[in-house]
This record gives structure tokens, sequence and C-alpha cells, in this order.
């Protein structure tokens, strides 16, 4: 595993861990370096303390919210990263 990617996971270990997320209004995920066991732990946690109605989480990927009861799919928005001139990114909206 390169020095990006354990980058990655760790700060999203840190988030699932340590994180309190009860007055977050506005969070930006990277989830398209971690792990299905990862985002299953992120999106249980989400849906138990990012409970604000309104809320907005921001993902490169729509596997970590994508399945969730309590967040719906926004909208797509296309933007530049610097990986990628056309990147989609999915906004979610708590329930």
């Amino acid at each position: 595993m390169g020095v990006v990617p354990k980058l990655c996971r760790s700060s999203a270990v840190l988030l699932w861990r340590q994180a309190k997320l009860d007055g977050t209004f506005v969070l930006f995920l990277t989830s398209q370096c971690w792990d299905k066991e990862l985002r299953s732990k992120l999106r249980d946690k989400l849906n138990s303390e990012l409970t604000r109605p309104g809320s907005i989480v921001i993902d490169y990927v729509e596997t970590t919210l994508g399945s969730s009861e309590c967040f719906r799919l926004e909208a797509e928005v296309p933007g530049e990263v610097s990986w990628n001139k056309s990147n989609m990114f999915r906004i979610y909206q708590r329930i």
C-alpha cells in the first residue's frame, strides 16, 4: 500500500473512531480509496450520529451512502480534481 492510500485510510479510520458528528452540517468524504468494510462502518456512523435534518454529505463514490435509508442522493455534479477533469461528486442530504 502506497503513502496516499495509507493516509486516506488513516483519515477515514480517525473519522470513524473519534470524530463527533452531531453538530456537523456539511461533510466532505474522500471514500474512493476506502475498502468496503470501512465504508460500511462510516455509513453506520453517519446514520447514527449525523442526525441533523438537511445535513449534507459530499462524496466521490455512491457506495458509501447509496444504500443508506437515512440519506438521499440529491445531485451528481461533475467537477475537476487533480486526477480527473470531470470527476463526479455525489451530494447526499439527511432525510
